[in-house]
């Protein structure tokens, strides 16, 4: 049982994984706010494009 009481501060005060986990939040962040904006956006987008591409000759 000591054994558990001494290993716990080393695994509280070990932030190895710290870096990998906010680069994480960073890019699911990034992807959430992607994913918004094409949802805000994409049909207008597309409407435009496709007017465009009507003005174009074959």
């Amino acid at each position: 049982m000591a054994a558990e009481y001494q290993a716990m501060p080393r695994l509280l005060g070990d932030d190895s994984g710290q870096g990998l986990l906010e680069y994480a939040i960073i890019i699911a962040f990034v992807a959430l706010v992607a994913v918004g904006v094409v949802t805000l956006f994409g049909k207008k987008t597309v409407n435009s494009l496709n007017n465009s591409a009507a003005l174009v000759p074959n």
